[in-house]
């Protein structure tokens, strides 16, 4: 396992820059945050991001 590498954000937009960093892991060809398994960080993640797509890119989306 390795761990997550947050880059320097302000402390504002920390949320965000933690997710653009998961985003940019996964879209390298993995499949899990974490090894070859799914964790409950992946479960987690996945019900994160559909809320988080829900409303800040659904009907009316939110300036962030």
């Amino acid at each position: 396992m390795t761990a997550l590498t947050i880059r320097t954000c302000p402390s504002t937009d920390q949320g965000v820059c933690l997710l653009d960093e998961m985003d940019s892991r996964l879209a390298n060809g993995r499949t899990y945050l974490f090894g070859e398994q799914l964790t409950e960080t992946d479960m987690r993640l996945f019900v994160t991001l559909v809320r988080f797509d829900a409303a800040y890119h659904g009907p009316r989306p939110v300036q962030v």
